[in-house]
């Protein structure tokens, strides 16, 4: 489906793409949307829903979509939740 859209969206999974992109870049351009750093007006800001923190996890979590080799590499949502669970 990404590859439908126009521009297509940046490839978060790609270790190079991800590796030239600094925190401080993420931060800014998730936080005052596409238009601030020249990129696509598609891409919304969210400094007015998100707080900073929120942002800054973003960030982090952005990150380990380059970190993983494969989905299988990702704790799935059900494994989380049973953990969750049995840990309370």
């Amino acid at each position: 489906m990404a590859g439908m859209l126009t521009p297509r969206p940046a490839r978060h999974d790609e270790v190079a793409f991800m590796g030239a992109q600094s925190d401080q870049y993420l931060f800014r351009l998730l936080k005052d949307g596409g238009p601030a750093l020249g990129k696509s007006a598609l891409m919304g800001a969210w400094g007015r829903i998100l707080s900073e923190q929120r942002i800054r996890d973003l960030v982090g979590f952005v990150r380990t979509l380059s970190a993983a080799q494969s989905s299988r590499d990702l704790p799935s949502i059900a494994t989380a939740e049973r953990g969750a669970r049995t840990t309370h």
